[in-house]
């Protein structure tokens, strides 16, 4: 695990959802592609060889999964609901995630049977949401 301002891709494909309500913040799930593929491939019950519509919908599922298991621990901790968007898949390798308002991404790397992956999380409590005693803060 390691706290991070910027976060390089270094992976190729990387699913973000945002958070708002009595908190905001960003969650991302990256992988390379071969374990996107991987994934995608163990959960079909098929041979995936190429990142189309349906990995891409897949890792975006990933990310609301990983995000949406977290949702009930956060809104407890805010004393608030907290929403999630929309996921967003990034593809490629030349961007850097950044999020201006928060200091740290807290990122935790994992190796698993299907390839590497990481989950990364910059979060803080939305003033404006609380009454000003949320006790989430800039991970």
């Amino acid at each position: 695990m390691a706290l991070k301002r910027r976060l390089p891709p270094n992976f190729d494909i990387v699913a973000l959802t945002g958070l708002s309500g009595g908190v905001r913040g960003l969650v991302a799930m990256a992988f390379p592609a071969r374990t996107a593929l991987a994934i995608v491939s163990r959960a079909y019950n098929e041979r995936i060889i190429i990142v189309d519509d349906r990995v891409l919908d897949t890792v975006a599922e990933c990310v609301n999964i990983v995000a949406g298991g977290a949702l009930s621990e956060l809104a407890h901790a805010a004393g608030t609901p907290i929403v999630l968007s929309l996921p967003v898949v990034i593809r490629g390798s030349d961007f850097s995630l950044e999020y201006p308002a928060l200091r740290n991404w807290v990122e935790v790397p994992f190796i698993s049977e299907l390839g590497p992956f990481s989950i990364r999380i910059t979060i803080a409590a939305n003033r404006s949401e609380s009454d000003g005693n949320a006790s989430i803060d800039s991970a």
